[in-house]
């Protein structure tokens, strides 16, 4: 389909279903309504009933819950509210998340979600100079928010274009209401405590034959009886109070919010400072050391606290009635912030490395003679000597108009800019930091980044009432985004530069046809004209099809009390996914020797198609709602790199559309109020859900490709992505000494898969109870993930590399336990790969409303206060730190690699109405 030739058809359904205006005026509405879901949702082509849509949407209301939610950031905000949403966290303070909608639907680019705040479309690129990566998402103030919604795949997104096959995240911020000035003040202040214990490093001493001083053994030279044992030490400095690199961390948030207006004029002011200082803190021996050492009287204070958050966020927020059919939206946003992270996540010259990494020996010394007393290769002052942040200054701006001439027509037109300066600085000063010849000289690297997103929207409805059973509704717009970003890094002596932009121009249309207020049916449109630097890419029409049916509605149900809603609904959506700017720089960067080139397409965008189907009920006056949801997706023209199975991105490899992969699964929502009284309430949210994983194909003569650390993870056709491959093994210990050794194992010949690296099946419960006149408020969040396993790279590096992991080291291992390490030596992981699954009690928090007389004291007309925990609990069979630590947030990084594991917060808010 040409462009002209979409145009010509968009404009001739328009015209064919505009009433005149006695038409539209004349037309009453005579049909049977049953009490059914009136909740208005924001999607592409602007507001529409819930019930009338053809597929899950879920949304949140979150201005009236924020005092009483235990989140301090957005992605908190989304983890366990919404059925098939994963958010996988970094435990470091500044760090980010990793948001994951319906599963990963591609191999090579990205699956984040596309993120939509007050019509703009954000720029989420997230870089770092450490492996430590904070989230933009997280610029985000949840206590700006007024709800959020979330549309799932391509059958709910295929409007929104080739960004959107990962879901889109719909945000809508705070407005003013007409009337009396309402202020609202809060702040919330609390600890961050590192509840986790870590496994213990082991080393066994004896004496060889031929020896009288006694040495480093193993238990495999003991079977062997060549080494006689003296003693066993094990020991962890992260659990010993004198020498850990933890103590408590600090958190407080303070803000303000003022709205009021007039019938002409609303407004919307907000203003919040944000700071918390992480776990990590120098112990006072590397203190008093490095004093001595530079000597001076105090040591800088982000060596001595080396993680830390500092934010301060700006929202104002105006409408205006300009006319009785012209009103006029502006939101306007503005946040800085300043992150300190602390060397880790797989680093060599990282805390964790050094803390957990090494021999439990105290008779070893650094490059410069200092004792290491349990760490690796450095101890924690010269570890925490090297300075790594990062600055942030973001605007995000957009402006909305509202033309209302008719009652039956309603044009609109926005425009948005989300732009951010990125500000990556490593130093370490000339005789500090670990030993190395940087310490020795010093360095220093500064990467400066700015971004920025363009998004233009255009559109028009217009409703026809054709007849008392019939109601139709056209929508038409187009739509464009124009994405920048430039970078200039600066290290020691070199100076590199990127600079990427990318476009798209879609148009859309989309009809609605209302069948007596029971059957509504949707079919719509898009069609895309992306550009792409040195990617010449034709046209891409992007088709949806769905209908929902109020089935309650009908007088089959006229009688049948308990019943207040029941609808069905099915959909399908067709949509395509082309890399974005951060992968194009990747592309660049010379990982893949061949970009298309300019004489004509080589690579196809993937194409996402997605058919999904369920119902929604609400039963016994609302007390019981429930949402079922099964959904098929498929991706075909998957890229993959190709013609080197070793590395999943290599100067070698080629960039081709050559797979195609699968998600199906089930999504329920089901909420039930238990009791309500006048002064006592009982209520429970279950979310759950399950994915399906598969790469269907992949192209002929296309080995399987290796992602992972170690490889670990293979890409095989019939299997899942980023699923868990190794050579197995079997035991037997032949001479029952309680010992074994590489001789009393046997290995397969080839690698089988073993399991999933994400979990399948979720499930998350969020009970409360209200009390004294629902004055008091208890809620918790139980949140369980099961169905994989976790690479416990650390404990490989331990057994591996360091030989200091305990099946090496320790007799009274199990032989389970002595079998995993023993298969290192063979090259065979699969013993690193543990179970995963968990249940975590996520947050829990009690809220009491004041009584009024106490808030009229100070001239307020409420005072709430909140006491909430986070990271409450674990249950796990995962024999790692936690299985929630993960290495880094991209698909292929999900092993626990020295990585730092959540951590528990105490937090007490105070929020006080005027």
């Amino acid at each position: 389909m040409t462009r002209s030739q979409f145009l010509v058809l968009v404009l001739l359904s328009f015209v064919a279903i505009v009433p005149s205006r006695t038409n539209a005026q004349s037309q009453s509405e005579n049909v049977r309504s049953r009490a059914s879901d009136t909740t208005v949702v924001q999607t592409m082509t602007g507001a529409v009933r819930k019930d009338q849509l053809p597929t899950a949407t879920a949304r949140v209301e979150v201005s009236s819950q924020i005092s009483e939610l235990s989140v301090h950031n957005f992605s908190q905000l989304l983890s366990g509210r919404f059925a098939g949403v994963q958010v996988t966290s970094n435990g470091a303070t500044g760090t980010g998340s990793r948001i994951r909608i319906r599963g990963q639907s591609s191999l090579f680019l990205s699956n984040d979600p596309l993120v939509i705040i007050d019509g703009v479309r954000l720029n989420a690129l997230a870089t770092s100079a450490s492996t430590s990566v904070p989230s933009r998402l997280d610029d985000l103030n949840p206590d700006e928010i007024d709800y959020l919604e979330i549309l799932s795949g391509p059958s709910a997104t295929a409007l929104y274009g080739t960004r959107a096959t990962n879901g889109v995240i719909n945000i809508t911020t705070k407005r003013g209401k007409a009337g009396k000035t309402h202020f609202n003040v809060y702040s919330e202040n609390g600890l961050v405590t590192d509840p986790n214990n870590y496994p213990d490093l082991y080393s066994l001493w004896g004496k060889r034959l031929g020896q009288t001083v006694s040495g480093i053994c193993t238990v495999a030279l003991v079977s062997a009886k060549t080494c006689s044992v003296d003693s066993l030490s094990h020991g962890n400095v992260m659990n010993i109070d004198s020498l850990k690199p933890t103590s408590f961390g600090y958190r407080s948030q303070y803000g303000a919010q003022v709205s009021g207006g007039n019938s002409t004029v609303q407004y919307f002011l907000a203003g919040e400072r944000e700071d918390e200082t992480g776990v990590y803190k120098m112990p006072e021996r590397d203190v008093a050391r490095l004093l001595a050492q530079r000597r001076v009287n105090s040591l800088p204070g982000n060596q001595t606290r080396p993680s830390g958050l500092s934010r301060n966020s700006f929202r104002a927020n105006i409408s205006a009635q300009l006319a009785p059919w012209l009103s006029l939206q502006l939101s306007n946003a503005y946040v800085s912030g300043d992150v300190r992270l602390v060397p880790n996540e797989g680093r060599s010259d990282g805390i964790s490395f050094n803390a957990t990494g090494g021999l439990w020996r105290q008779d070893l010394k650094d490059a410069n003679g200092v004792p290491l007393i349990g760490y690796a290769t450095a101890t924690a002052g010269d570890v925490m000597s090297q300075s790594v942040t990062q600055n942030i200054d973001r605007y995000i701006n957009s402006a909305s108009v509202k033309l209302n001439p008719v009652q039956w027509f309603t044009a609109r037109a926005s425009v948005g800019y989300d732009h951010q300066t990125q500000r990556d600085r490593t130093l370490v000063l000339a005789g500090q930091g670990p030993p190395s010849s940087q310490q020795q000289s010093g360095y220093e690297s500064n990467t400066h980044t700015n971004s920025s997103e363009l998004t233009v929207d255009i559109g028009a409805t217009a409703t026809n009432r054709v007849a008392s059973w019939l109601q139709t509704t056209t929508s038409i717009g187009i739509q464009h985004t124009t994405s920048h970003d430039s970078t200039n890094v600066s290290t020691t002596g070199t100076s590199s530069t990127g600079d990427f932009s990318s476009s798209n121009t879609g148009y859309y249309a989309e009809e609605l046809v209302g069948f007596n207020n029971e059957l509504f049916v949707t079919a719509a449109v898009r069609h895309d004209a992306p550009k792409l630097i040195a990617v010449p890419i034709g046209g891409i029409d992007s088709p949806s099809i769905g209908a929902s049916w109020l089935v309650s509605n009908h007088k089959l149900f006229a009688n049948v009390s308990w019943l207040n809603e029941f609808r069905v609904r099915g959909a399908y959506g067709r949509s395509n996914r082309l890399p974005e700017n951060g992968e194009m720089f990747a592309l660049a960067a010379g990982f893949l020797n061949r970009l298309p080139a300019a004489t004509g397409p080589i690579l196809q965008p993937e194409i996402v198609a997605e058919t999904e189907g369920g119902f929604d009920a609400s039963l016994f006056g609302g007390a019981s709602n429930i949402s079922f949801t099964y959904y098929h997706q498929k991706t075909t023209d998957a890229f993959v790199p190709v013609n080197d199975a070793s590395s999943f991105l290599n100067a070698k490899a080629t960039l081709q559309n050559a797979a195609s992969i699968q998600n199906s699964g089930i999504e329920l929502t089901f909420n039930q109020r238990v009791v309500r009284s006048k002064s006592f309430s009982a209520n429970i949210t279950l979310t759950g859900s399950t994915n399906k994983n598969r790469m269907t194909m992949l192209a002929n003569g296309i080995p399987p490709i290796f992602t992972g650390n170690r490889s670990t993870e293979r890409n095989v056709p019939g299997y899942p992505l980023f699923g868990l491959w190794s050579r197995t093994y079997t035991y037997n210990d032949a001479n029952s000494d309680g010992i074994l050794t590489a001789n009393e194992l046997t290995f397969s010949d080839t690698a089988k898969f073993i399991a999933p690296s994400f979990p399948t099946r979720e499930l998350a419960i969020t009970p409360s109870i209200e009390l004294l006149n629902h004055k008091l408020k208890f809620s918790a969040q139980i949140d369980s993930k099961w169905g994989f396993r976790k690479f416990d790279n650390t404990l490989r590096h331990q057994c591996e590399m360091a030989r200091s992991c305990r099946g090496l080291n320790d007799k009274s291992a199990s032989l389970e336990t002595q079998a995993a390490a023993v298969a290192l030596t063979q090259g065979v992981y699969a013993g690193m790969f543990e179970d995963g699954s968990f249940t975590r009690v996520r947050e829990a928090s009690v809220s009491y409303a004041l009584p009024t007389r106490w808030a009229n004291a100070i001239r307020a007309s409420s005072w709430r206060v909140v006491l909430t925990g986070r990271n409450l609990g674990l249950i796990t069979q995962y024999k790692g730190v936690d299985p929630e630590s993960s290495v880094g947030t991209t698909d292929a990084g999900q092993d626990e690699y020295f990585s730092t594991p959540p951590m528990r917060y105490y937090t007490l808010r105070f929020d006080i109405k005027f």
